[in-house]
């Protein structure tokens, strides 16, 4: 018996600015290195294009009440990857597409109570569905793993990806 491939099919190379252009809705956990759950957000997310820059506005709001916002701002390298920085992370991250997948390493400081802790995540991203991306992310603190986040992005199917000029007219 033959399976038909479904309509929702990918394309065959993920493109994370042309995925996140216009409106993300995200939900996700963290995990210990126990595996127990320890968070769970979900995230407001706005992708759109700025002069020569991707900018991605992210709302988290977790669990416990906590919000958050933070603004990514992706440059293609020209080499098939992309650079990427924020205002939490250490220096740029770097980022690398190969085929359907993409990754993402950086170092990023965290607020852990009253204080600021920098941690490593290895983020690997898989375009599911045309409208579905599933992120898994290694969270490490001197080489040693320290949890896992899981994080479902799912695309409106109504954002057009215009510049925020062109959608505020």
């Amino acid at each position: 018996m033959l399976m038909k491939a479904p309509a929702d099919q990918p394309p065959a190379r993920f493109d994370p600015m042309e995925f996140f252009a216009g409106r993300t809705m995200a939900w996700g956990v963290f995990e210990d290195r126990f595996r127990r759950l320890r968070r769970r957000f979900s995230v407001d997310i706005d992708g759109y294009w700025q002069d020569d820059e991707f900018i991605l506005e992210e709302a988290f709001c977790y669990d416990d009440g906590a919000r958050e916002h933070r603004t990514w701002r992706l440059q293609p390298d020209g080499d098939g990857g992309f650079r990427a920085r924020t205002e939490d992370c250490v220096g740029d991250a770097r980022g690398s597409i190969c085929g359907p997948a993409a990754t993402l390493s950086y170092l990023m400081r965290l607020r852990i109570g009253a204080r600021q802790i920098k941690m490593r995540f290895d983020d690997r991203m898989y375009q599911v569905g045309r409208h579905v991306v599933v992120n898994r992310a290694v969270v490490s603190k001197w080489g040693v793993r320290v949890g896992d986040v899981s994080i479902l992005f799912v695309r409106d199917g109504n954002s057009d990806g215009l510049t925020r000029e062109r959608r505020a007219a």
